[in-house]
């Protein structure tokens, strides 16, 4: 295969993907959008995990809430948390997390690092914002909380349509904070 058989074949399963993502995600999408909003306008936070190359989908999505995503507006509260040496997240949820807040986590695998975060955040009374490919991680959930689930596949192309995800998500949370009109 030549590279631009490898290229093509590549952009073709991205867009495939990225079809069937939004043939059946749209809903759990809007809806997470919403409950992320609705949130931050009581005066709560939004907290975001993974583990491995997942990191920085977690990263970006806090750092697109605090620094404005498309258009310059007033910063959101989002909390990164990264995983301490031993691989922990449920401690900082304990330490940081308070009831009411929401819980933004993307993984394209489970992993008992993962588990252990949705079971503190529900101590916590914490909703669960879960964007995965990981049926283990979605049987953890419960009715309260919302599922974004990808189709299967790869997990580089998980990662890339949890980043489109993301990118939709903040921009349905500006326009449900801000109207869809942001004044600089």
């Amino acid at each position: 295969m030549n590279n631009n058989d490898l290229l093509s074949s590549l952009f073709a399963e991205h867009m495939e993907l990225h079809s069937v993502c939004a043939s059946t995600s749209m809903a759990q999408i809007s809806l997470a959008s919403e409950a992320i909003a609705n949130c931050l306008l009581r005066d709560k936070k939004i907290l975001s995990c993974s583990t491995n190359s997942g990191n920085y989908l977690a990263q970006m999505f806090c750092s697109h809430l605090i620094g404005g995503f498309d258009e310059e507006r007033p910063a959101l509260p989002a909390l990164y948390l990264a995983p301490d040496h031993n691989g922990d997240i449920a401690k900082k949820i304990t330490a940081l997390g308070s009831e009411g807040d929401t819980l933004v986590m993307f993984a394209y695998e489970s992993d008992e690092t993962l588990i252990a975060a949705i079971n503190t955040a529900y101590e916590r009374n914490i909703c669960v914002v879960l964007c995965t490919n990981s049926d283990t991680l979605l049987t953890q959930l419960s009715e309260l909380d919302i599922a974004i689930s990808l189709p299967e596949a790869s997990n580089i192309r998980s990662l890339e349509m949890q980043t489109t995800i993301i990118h939709a998500l903040c921009q349905l949370i500006d326009s449900h904070i801000f109207g869809g009109i942001i004044e600089q």
